[in-house]
């Protein structure tokens, strides 16, 4: 197809410029998506944030996605499954991890070999959560 052949361009392969895209392409148009980075998907991606650590830098966002875009695109069909998160790992510049689970008593409970509370920091975060 020649440059000016499109009849939508997309900036941006994040979840959101794929879903308009998908739409757009549905609707019959010549749909171009343009993304300047090496892999598509935005917020959803899994990528290394710290040495030895992966995840996804806002994958929840991809739970948000309303019903209809799920059937219309077939996500489950293709094999897309949302997991539910686990606990949210925190990685300190001297290379210490803290694990906050979703149980606040587990957290304060654990240290598994992580940076471990100072202070009165444990008793002041069973306090935040209303322990």
């Amino acid at each position: 197809m020649a440059g000016g052949d499109w009849d939508a361009i997309v900036v941006g392969a994040g979840h959101n410029g794929l879903v308009a895209g998908f739409y757009l392409a549905r609707r019959g148009l010549r749909t171009l998506i343009l993304e300047r980075r090496d892999i598509v998907g935005g917020a959803c991606v899994t990528e290394e944030f710290a040495p030895g650590f992966r995840a996804s830098p806002g994958a929840y966002v991809l739970s948000m996605l309303r019903d209809p875009i799920w059937r219309d695109m077939k996500l489950k069909q293709r094999g897309l499954r949302v997991l539910q998160s686990g606990p949210s790992l925190n990685v300190f510049p001297d290379g210490s991890t803290f694990t906050l689970y979703g149980d606040a008593r587990e957290a304060i409970a654990s240290d598994r070999g992580c940076r471990t509370w100072h202070g009165g920091d444990a008793a002041r975060f069973a306090a935040s959560v209303r322990l």
